[in-house]
């Protein structure tokens, strides 16, 4: 009955063919979805570090202080936008007796 399931080899009927498996891929040189995430992250961190190693040497901030004056300027451009739409707010007339 397991003839009729799975092939045999000819000439040794106890003996079955191989059929390829997980490890047998990763022997044959393939790489684990796993482990080519890893990979991925690690060329990232590295591209990451040499931005910032480059940065600093042009302004000479470390990473969190540059990410510190990024945010300060980031909070002045929204309060001078904001500034702007209360002045014209009030130039602008409206309401009922804005006729």
């Amino acid at each position: 009955m397991s003839d009729l399931l799975l092939p045999t080899i000819p000439g040794n009927p106890q003996k079955r063919p191989k059929t390829p498996t997980s490890n047998s891929k990763q022997k044959q040189g393939q790489k684990s979805p796993a482990h080519k995430h890893a990979a991925t992250l690690s060329v990232i961190k590295v591209a990451r570090g040499m931005g910032n190693l480059v940065l600093s040497w042009r302004d000479g901030l470390a990473e969190s202080e540059r990410e510190d004056r990024r945010r300060t300027e980031e909070r002045k451009q929204i309060l001078a936008v904001r500034m702007q739409n209360v002045r014209h707010c009030h130039l602008v007339p409206f309401g009922p007796d804005s006729n």
